[in-house]
């Protein structure tokens, strides 16, 4: 059986999404529909899909593919059946610009965009009561993967400071010590620190994501396996040796007029 996480069917007057995941969650079929699949270019039209358990039992003609008489049937005619999106970066604007209160009604928002699953980045404990009101099926809202606070050498709000390898380790530990799924780094990341937090997340099973610091560098971040969420870094990396500038145009340096001046613009 393939596995599935959520399913959205979708016609002109509008979209549907449907679980199957959740508490025990009750089989069902969507006959005589359109299915967008990721493996052709091509729409299966007229189609079967059974779901039963959270999974997908079978797809299929809908001439052929029998319905199982305790699933409850959904009638797609004129509709299309696609997989959920996945938002792979997404913060909420109750993390900074709107009430805490909003958080909910952003979850509901996803859901009617057609994205149902979504990694929350510099997460809060607040995501992971989200997370869990999600998966208990109180709260309608994507499926959440939600990242520790971010570590950061600089301090700041909703921080795990790591300014040697020693807060470094600690940080991973509390993170995961927490329900976090996954580390994110961000700002002022030294070579030392770098280590010390790859190492720790391996050590914890975590994976690690977010930014490069440009004393870590992309080579470095690519072979310790980190998922990289920005260009950072990026740039100067495949810049010639015999480049006029080699200051950093990443990150915060964006921000810094003069890292942008070359010679070769005088």
């Amino acid at each position: 059986m393939l596995t599935t996480t959520a399913l959205l069917l979708a016609a002109a007057s509008g979209a549907r999404f449907l679980a199957t995941d959740g508490p025990d969650p009750a089989p069902f079929a969507i006959t005589s529909v359109t299915v967008l699949t990721m493996t052709s270019d091509r729409p299966l039209r007229n189609a079967t899909v059974v779901v039963r358990g959270g999974r997908i039992a079978a797809v299929g003609p809908s001439s052929s593919t029998p319905v199982p008489a305790d699933a409850k049937r959904i009638d797609g005619r004129g509709m299309y059946l696609m997989p959920g999106l996945t938002d792979m970066h997404a913060h909420l604007f109750s993390d900074e610009y709107a009430p805490e209160a909003a958080a909910p009604a952003e979850l509901g928002l996803y859901l009617a965009l057609g994205t149902t699953s979504a990694r929350l980045q510099i997460g809060r404990p607040q995501h992971l009561e989200l997370q869990r009101a999600v998966r208990e099926g109180t709260l309608p809202g994507p499926r959440l993967w939600v990242s520790s606070p971010q570590l950061s050498g600089d301090s700041g709000a909703n921080t795990l400071l790591v300014r040697n390898a020693a807060e470094a380790r600690a940080a991973v530990r509390a993170a995961n010590t927490s329900g976090y799924d996954f580390i994110k780094l961000t700002t002022n990341i030294t070579p030392e620190v770098y280590a010390a937090v790859m190492a720790e997340a391996a050590a914890m099973g975590m994976r690690v994501t977010g930014h490069v610091d440009p004393r870590v560098g992309v080579p470095m971040a690519l072979a310790a396996g980190q998922q990289i969420e920005h260009l950072d870094n990026y740039m100067e990396t495949v810049l010639a040796d015999s480049a006029p500038s080699r200051v950093s145009v990443s990150d915060v340096g964006a921000y810094r007029v003069a890292n942008w001046r070359s010679r070769s613009f005088r």
